[in-house]
């Protein structure tokens, strides 16, 4: 059986060795054979097909990667989110990376996203800001929230402030980690204190922030001073143990008074 199991593994790796699939063609190949291979190759063929069009200066390049963010492999679609960020035509690319991050494949979404963080264009604050709202997973909205304030745009302010209102606290911890860098202001993951922020009073962050120092410090001297009272206490539990305590005589019991001689003595 095991030499059937492997004449099976064999006959299978030939198989997909020789399959028809038209595999991604030379750089110098016509159109005709790009299109064919995303339509009919499988899926590596497609993906490596995307990123070297990706490296073409044809008249037919924009449109096949225009085509590969449609195609139904959903590699073909990851590449085609991995190529569009360092694409000139930027608004362009920014629109299909729009069109990406809401993908069903999440490899694709994230793909999209990570690549709209490094556009540098302010056309991709509303996409990601898109992304951070309505993303139905948690760790792409905080990726979403983290990519708009990498992006480094004021115009994601406001955006991130409403972030703040999100369910899940690792979104909301990330919205104010980019509020931060967005503004020099401290990390404060507090919805109202942005919003007086916004409206231009900056003292309820202070004082939040403020509070969130003294609290950590007090915590931080609470830690050392249990810490030291444990070590302490172990100190004197291992001081015990290896410390032979000399053996304590118990007094001897002087013999009871004979009955017979209290009777004597009283006669």
């Amino acid at each position: 059986m095991r030499y059937l199991h492997v004449c099976a593994v064999v006959l299978a790796l030939i198989a997909a060795g020789c399959s028809s699939a038209p595999k991604a063609p030379r750089k110098d190949a016509p159109r005709a054979e790009w299109e064919a291979v995303l339509k009919e190759g499988d899926s590596a063929s497609r993906e490596l097909a995307v990123r070297k069009l990706a490296q073409l200066d044809t008249d037919f390049t924009w449109d096949l990667v225009e085509d590969a963010a449609y195609n139904e492999d959903p590699f073909a679609r990851l590449a085609a989110a991995e190529v569009l960020q360092g694409w000139e035509e930027t608004d362009e690319a920014i629109s299909l990376l729009d069109v990406l991050r809401s993908d069903d494949f999440f490899l694709v979404r994230w793909q999209a996203i990570n690549s709209l963080a490094v556009t540098d264009s302010v056309r991709a604050v509303e996409p990601l800001a898109k992304a951070a709202r309505e993303d139905p997973n948690p760790v792409l909205r905080g990726e979403a929230a983290r990519a708009l304030g990498s992006l480094g745009r004021q115009e994601a302010i406001p955006h991130l402030v409403e972030l703040l209102r999100d369910g899940e606290a690792s979104v909301v911890l990330s919205a104010a980690e980019s509020l931060a860098a967005l503004t020099d202001e401290p990390v404060v993951p507090n919805y109202q204190a942005w919003k007086s922020y916004l409206a231009g009073d900056t003292e309820p962050l202070r004082t939040i922030a403020e509070e969130h120092v003294r609290i950590q410090e007090e915590n931080k001297q609470l830690a050392q001073k249990e810490g030291r009272g444990v070590l302490a206490a172990i100190g004197q539990g291992v001081k015990r143990l290896f410390t032979r305590q000399p053996k304590t005589r118990l007094p001897e019991r002087e013999p009871a008074e004979d009955e017979s001689d209290k009777g004597e003595s009283s006669l």
